[in-house]
């Protein structure tokens, strides 16, 4: 189901990348694909790294601070296996 991600494990732990660039763009993780995002909507610092950023970075437990006065809300369970 989907694709397939591009990114290999060392990819991933890259401890000196930054985002990729547009010609990347394919291979985003999910996360970092998020991450990249409220980058670019000014809601994380410009220094951030795309990279560093895990599917529970986003989470309401880790209380990710954002800029601009933006906040994460309250978490939605979303179940595509039931049937309507």
């Amino acid at each position: 189901m989907g694709m397939k991600y591009g990114i290999s494990l060392m990819e991933l732990l890259n401890l000196s990348g930054g985002s990729p660039s547009k010609a990347d763009s394919a291979e985003y993780f999910c996360s970092q694909l998020v991450a990249s995002a409220f980058m670019a909507m000014r809601l994380l610092p410009e220094t951030a790294v795309a990279s560093k950023y895990f599917p529970g970075s986003f989470s309401a437990d880790r209380k990710l601070q954002l800029e601009n006065g933006a906040a994460l809300g309250q978490e939605y369970l979303i179940d595509f296996a039931r049937d309507i």
